[in-house]
């Protein structure tokens, strides 16, 4: 048996090492922050049926035994393994999330374990990733606290992210299932000032006259943090908020109260139900409200500019209201119809975003279609139903449940997805963009 360690730059590929016999590599697939070292332990063997690659990942730099690690099927998806992030608002849910906070893992098909997601990147490269990028498009749930103090996001613009929200859940405490996000600025409101840019001014006034009333309130929060021994910028749960909260002198929730709603005065808002899609733009102000369940795509970019939240900011120093109106547009809501890309016996397949980065449909499976990974990776989401997966029409199939997410890796033969009962499966597939927006 052959002992190698790989570098870096190099990548098990199908037939790259293979003669005879068996080969073992090792590589170290720690990330920066990983207080101890990850060593990836490969077996690569050839038989007459062609070659069979085995994985495990391991603290240990010490050889192990085939017996020990995993066979890695490619023609099959692998299943996302979600970890929860939490958030002062509620909670993240990765499914593709690689982070010092977290990395999502992988369960390969008729594996008994799971994976970190990049060390499956750092191991076999293009043959899993096919742009080399260090992550592939962002598959997360949002799924904040359902009370209107505490749950509501940042609200916030981007200057390069794309993400796109789809609504999975709307909590009952808002009216008739129906809830609301803030998206872009209150037309109406604009219409009441001479130009845009007295507008865009009386609306930053308004924020930072909200802004320092959160700064009093965070330093009363500070206090009790302090009282009960929690470190300045811990995240705390929804019952300690909330018993801060309920100490706070009433005059203090007076002004915040009076500020915020003046500041409110200048949002646009977007009403949203179950099944609604939010294509959110660069530079347009937005923030998800309390009790808003939303599946979200997004390209794998970290920034933001804070306009305002409702809570103490824990992950940097303040806002960014200045930042942010330098590069607002100011933009009504407006809900975007999705483009039908296919109507057939097989499959309702409707457009629910193509950004630069990468695209995503939603398909209502009618019968069976065929699944296309030829050229990049894609991800799959059940929304509704079970499918059947066929890796070729000889292949054993499988099942994919409703709440689950799938990677598939880039593979040539095309694989099929089919009911499994009369009612029509709702999915979401998303791909990286092969050309530009259209």
């Amino acid at each position: 048996m052959d002992l190698n360690t790989l570098s870096p730059n190099e990548y098990i590929e199908g037939n790259q090492y293979l003669e005879d016999g068996v080969f073992y590599f090792i590589k170290d697939v720690s990330e920066q922050w990983d207080r101890n070292p990850i060593y990836a332990h490969i077996i690569i063997e050839k038989d007459s049926s062609g070659s069979n690659i085995y994985l495990d990942e391991s603290n240990n730099i010490e050889p192990m035994s085939k017996s020990q690690l995993t066979l890695i099927d490619f023609s099959y998806p692998f299943k996302l393994v979600s970890i929860d992030i939490p958030k002062p608002w509620g909670k993240e849910v990765w499914f593709t999330g690689i982070e010092k906070r977290g990395i999502s893992k992988v369960m390969p098909h008729g594996a008994t374990r799971n994976f970190r997601l990049s060390t499956l990147i750092k191991v076999f490269g293009q043959k899993f990733l096919e742009n080399l990028s260090p992550s592939p498009i962002l598959l997360k749930i949002l799924a904040p606290h359902d009370d209107p103090n505490f749950g509501n996001l940042y609200y916030e613009l981007h200057n390069e992210k794309q993400e796109v929200y789809i609504i999975s859940k709307v909590s009952p405490s808002w009216q008739n299932g129906v809830g609301r996000m803030k998206y872009g600025i209150n037309s109406k409101k604009m219409s009441e000032f001479p130009s845009k840019d007295d507008f865009k001014n009386a609306f930053k006034d308004a924020v930072k006259n909200y802004e320092a009333c959160r700064k009093k309130i965070d330093q009363f929060t500070d206090h009790y943090r302090a009282k009960l021994d929690f470190e300045v910028n811990e995240n705390l749960d929804l019952k300690t908020l909330k018993s801060i909260r309920a100490n706070m002198p009433t005059e203090i929730i007076d002004e915040e109260k009076n500020s915020k709603a003046k500041l409110e005065e200048f949002v646009g808002w977007l009403q949203l139900s179950v099944g609604d899609v939010v294509s959110v733009e660069t530079r347009v102000p937005h923030s998800l409200q309390h009790g808003i369940e939303a599946i979200e795509f997004q390209s794998p970019v970290y920034e933001r500019c804070i306009i305002s939240f409702d809570q103490k900011v824990i992950t940097q120093p303040g806002w960014d209201v200045d930042k942010a109106f330098g590069l607002m547009e100011m933009k009504p809501p407006a809900k975007k119809q999705l483009s039908v890309l296919t109507d057939s016996k097989s499959q309702l397949k409707e457009r629910v975003v193509k950004f630069s980065d990468f695209e995503v449909s939603r398909v209502e499976l009618r019968d069976k279609i065929n699944l296309d990974a030829s050229s990049q990776h894609l991800l799959i989401y059940l929304l509704r139903g079970e499918v059947r997966f066929q890796k070729d029409e000889n292949g054993e199939e499988i099942t994919l449940n409703e709440g689950e997410a799938y990677y598939v890796a880039p593979r040539k033969a095309l694989s099929t997805l089919s009911r499994v009962d009369s009612k029509n499966p709702l999915i979401l597939i998303a791909s990286p963009t092969t050309n530009s927006p259209s």
